[in-house]
């Protein structure tokens, strides 16, 4: 190969390398796009499991103070942070893997989505529903006025092509991981909740707004207890 021709080879070459790293990069950005990242998860330390067990009540009455942004990521992430990168896998186990239980939280900034590949919230809707999420029926007192609640919500249409009608099971026995889960890294982190089941599905997802095909089926409120 002559040597001009050799140089001129490079050269594209390195252009090529260039512009693909720029693609790459413009693609990254755009599953980060609308998406804020939360502060990286504590994975070790902390509370023992066993003193968490022990310590863990349902709490119905919660300070006014705002959840930090460590304590909101250290909640999602125990609900369903991602704990094995090359496999995907999570912190609470899910039928076939699909992980059909998705994390939604709720506070005075709006409603925003758990990502757990990026560990990031991103928000649907920068509106404060607080007070109607309350409001709804039965509302006295489980929700307790907590400055954020947690909801799991169901996505079952990928479960159900797998496994037809005993995707609702399953995903409810995975929505019972997730929400042991938050309850016991809410108790190791000074924190308080209530598994509340009880509520108006139909209104809560009229409120939220969920996307579609999503159900919300566990409302999970969070905050310092009151006292």
């Amino acid at each position: 190969m002559r040597p001009c021709t050799a140089v001129r080879l490079g050269v594209g070459l390195l252009a090529a390398c260039v512009l693909l790293a720029g693609v790459t990069r413009g693609m990254a950005g755009a599953r980060q796009e609308g998406a804020t990242a939360l502060p990286r998860p504590s994975t070790s330390g902390g509370m023992s499991l066993t003193e968490a067990l022990a310590k863990r009540r349902s709490v119905r009455a919660y300070a006014p103070r705002a959840l930090t942004p460590s304590e909101v990521g250290q909640l999602c992430w125990a609900a369903s942070g991602i704990t094995e990168p090359s496999k995907g896998l999570r912190t609470a186990p899910s039928a076939m893997t699909l992980y059909s239980i998705h994390i939604y939280v709720v506070d005075a900034r709006g409603v925003h989505e758990y990502l757990p590949k990026e560990h990031a919230l991103k928000t649907l809707h920068a509106t404060d529903v607080m007070a109607d999420l309350r409001a709804i029926p039965p509302n006295p007192p489980t929700l307790g006025g907590a400055p954020a609640v947690i909801v799991l919500g169901v996505h079952l249409a990928p479960l159900e092509a797998r496994v037809g009608a005993r995707a609702e099971r399953y995903a409810m026995m995975e929505a019972g991981h997730v929400a042991q889960n938050v309850l016991l890294q809410a108790t190791a982190l000074g924190l308080g909740s209530i598994p509340v089941g009880g509520f108006d599905e139909a209104k809560v997802n009229a409120l939220l707004k969920l996307p579609e095909g999503v159900r919300p089926v566990y409302l999970l409120p969070a905050g310092a207890p009151a006292g």
